[in-house]
């Protein structure tokens, strides 16, 4: 079975269980500066850019009091021993817990992450851990915040780190990922299992928003209003999971039909992900999609008919408009005669979609649907992976020998030799958590303070980029895929919290051959207007 069809066919189902204890025994105290913590994410730019958006969503939580966070974020039953701390949404930590007297120990909720569970599982166990990826239904089943889940256990070197375990409880809805991590020493893995799994079940949202009648959702921050068709019913907003406004067709549980106000990656990657990932078919070209109507702005319609998730005869509609990397959509999902059945009010409730302090564009020009705009109308997004390079946010001077990877959703992103690949992307966070990234990919700890002080600069949108050179085991491509003897050259800035790279890796000698090529290409590149 390839890795898109498992992904598909990973379906969590209910039951908690628990078993097992230890003890352990506890050194002194030590304080660790957050800089020398791991950072361990494998997520798209679509999805660290979207931590901004989720931010003033209200997705994640911030400060806590009494041991648990504030309304807008999440909250649990802190086990004895443990003490809850500020969490971190820019770094996908929507709460965090800390074990007194074992430093090293780290347990956090990251409430929605994309990728799916294939694709964590394999960064959990392949990446971190260097072993095999299970099949998620072999997992025991747990509660995580009122739903049920799987729970990962392992142990093993993690990162590095000999000895260690981690506990990872995860529940998926579709490629989006709930999931409560817990590593440590394995002795202090073992002896906190029980409460492990006692915070993972009495998790909770604090603010969750309802649906404000007929016509409204709440979306934390933010009410959308629509003409709700006949037939159908509101349903709590849950923008945690990117769902400002949520839909079903009454007497229908099978549907699902939510908005994402916005949502990053651009959209080839989304495009990716509702096609290749949810449906295992080919992306469409954006141009050759229906024109429709989203909430007062000209819009591209998917029509996606076949398994989705592992469910045979399922159709998708989705409507979606882009400005830059920022994706609007509204996705409705069932089985392919009610989503059939349903089209037109789909569409009618796409157009009648509005922020509720907001009003109808008087001056905005009339939709006919079915007829193409312009690949140019702003609102409407273009493959740019798929395009010349000047057509997306960076332009660059290829150079000979490198040849575009077509179909990409990354920037600029082109191949060589055999095996080698570089690429632009952007993510949030720093730069300094970003090289513990990459040094992660090469089984390598994370960097020292005199490491990173002597560092060299690179010419890369400024004369003052960082360059980061490694050599080792490359263990971040594809699951299971590794390169024994890998070079990596990354070229890394950061502009108003966005971080901006240029990555390249390989082969070892295929990357010192080009290194050269690497630092012009880097010097060369530009944004477009």
């Amino acid at each position: 079975m390839n890795q898109r069809a498992l992904t598909l066919l990973l379906v969590l189902s209910p039951l908690a269980a628990a078993c097992g204890s230890g003890t352990a025994a506890f050194g002194p105290a030590k304080e660790v500066p957050a800089t020398k913590r791991p950072t361990i994410w494998d997520a798209s730019a679509r999805t660290r850019l979207m931590a901004q958006d989720a931010r003033s969503m209200g997705q994640g939580g911030a400060n806590q009091v009494g041991g648990e966070q504030a309304k807008a974020g999440w909250t649990g039953d802190t086990p004895s021993g443990w003490r809850s701390v500020p969490a971190n949404p820019a770094r996908f930590r929507d709460a965090i817990w800390q074990i007194e007297g074992a430093a090293d120990a780290d347990c956090y909720l990251t409430a929605a992450v994309g990728g799916g569970t294939r694709q964590n599982m394999a960064r959990w166990y392949s990446q971190q851990f260097d072993q095999a990826v299970p099949e998620a239904d072999t997992l025991p089943e747990v509660a995580l915040g009122g739903r049920t889940g799987r729970l990962a256990e392992i142990r093993g070197t993690f990162l590095g780190k000999a000895g260690w375990a981690a506990l990872i409880a995860f529940v998926a809805d579709g490629d989006q990922v709930m999931s409560l991590k817990f590593t440590a020493p394995e002795a202090v893995v073992v002896a906190n299992r029980e409460k492990f799994l006692a915070l993972a079940k009495s998790l909770r949202q604090g603010g969750a928003a309802a649906a404000s009648g007929a016509g409204g959702a709440d979306s934390g921050n933010r009410v959308w209003t629509t003409n709700l068709p006949a037939g159908w019913e509101a349903l709590p907003a849950n923008p945690a999971r990117f769902r400002d406004a949520v839909w079903r067709v009454a007497n229908e549980p099978d549907t699902d039909c939510y908005l994402s106000a916005a949502v990053g990656g651009g959209v080839p990657m989304n495009l990716s992900r509702w096609y290749e990932q949810q449906f295992g078919q080919p992306v469409p070209s954006p141009e050759s999609l229906a024109v429709v109507e989203l909430a007062g702005r000209p819009a591209r319609l998917a029509e996606i008919k076949g398994t989705f998730q592992g469910k045979p005869g399922w159709a998708a509609l989705i409507a979606y408009a882009a400005k830059g990397e920022q994706v609007m959509s509204l996705k409705f999902t069932g089985p392919e005669a009610v989503v059939d059945g349903n089209r037109e009010k789909f569409l009618a409730l796409a157009a009648s979609l509005r922020p509720a302090t907001a009003s109808p564009d008087p001056k905005a020009p009339p939709i006919e649907r079915g007829q193409p705009l312009p690949s140019s109308h702003p609102d409407i997004g273009t493959a740019h992976g798929a395009a010349p390079a000047a057509t997306g946010p960076f332009a660059a001077t290829v150079p000979a020998g490198w040849t575009p990877k077509a179909g990409s959703p990354r920037l600029l992103h082109h191949t060589f030799g055999n095996g080698g690949e570089v690429y632009v992307n952007q993510l949030g966070g720093t730069v300094r958590g970003s090289l513990d990234i990459w040094r992660a990919e090469l089984a390598l700890p994370p960097i020292t303070d005199a490491e990173f002080a002597a560092l060299p600069k690179a010419d890369f949108l400024g004369s003052d980029a960082t360059l980061l050179e490694l050599r080792g085991t490359h263990q971040g491509g594809a699951p299971g895929k590794k390169i024994e003897d890998a070079g990596l050259l990354v070229a890394v800035r950061v502009d108003d919290g966005t971080v901006t790279f240029c990555k390249m890796f390989g082969p070892a000698a295929e990357v010192a051959d080009h290194k050269a090529a690497f630092v012009s290409f880097c010097a060369s590149l530009r944004r477009n207007p």
